[in-house]
């Protein structure tokens, strides 16, 4: 095969590509390595944690972790369907912040402190975030049921839609 130019230069063939933050993976299906948001994410919550000290008051805690770490955890993926796996791993790195505050590794116990601390679970948090990002584009149209390309987000927000019960107003 001839190599794939652009402009005409040559465009490299490789395992990664990092476009806008966000690090692009080669497969036969879309992919992403969020490794990188995961370790910018702990090394947030650890300074935080590592600085102030797990006998700091947990809302100080908190709302540092908040501002300084989530959006380094959530920084792209609004805009993807996350796989199942995906899911799972975000969600152990951002409960690992609340086990560290709050000295449990027990799930229920967890849910329980991100209720009463007024925090979402990972996953209500990414399907906020994913709802809000999708309404956007469709309030501007510039997603359609029509296009095949849109098919899949599309079909994501009606999901999401029909599963909080979320009013487009």
């Amino acid at each position: 095969c001839s190599p794939l130019t652009i402009n005409n230069a040559i465009v490299p063939w490789v395992k990664k590509a990092k476009y806008l933050g966000v690090t692009l993976c080669s497969s036969k299906v879309f992919k992403c390595d969020w490794s990188e948001s995961k370790k910018k994410f702990h090394t947030s919550t650890n300074t935080i944690i590592g600085r102030l000290g797990t006998t700091t008051s947990s809302p100080v805690l908190l709302k540092l972790f908040k501002t300084q770490a989530v959006p380094k955890l959530q920084y792209g993926i609004a805009t993807m369907v996350l796989s199942k796996e995906e899911k799972k791993c975000f969600s152990f790195a951002y409960n690992s912040t609340f086990s560290k505050i709050y000295n449990t590794f027990d799930n229920n116990v967890i849910m329980c402190c991100q209720y009463y601390s007024n925090f979402l679970t990972f996953e209500l948090l990414y399907d906020y975030h994913r709802y809000s990002f999708l309404l956007n584009l469709v309030r501007r149209s510039e997603i359609s049921h029509k296009s095949e390309l849109d098919r899949l987000d599309y079909n994501d927000f009606l999901k999401l839609k029909l599963r909080y019960k979320f009013n487009e107003n």
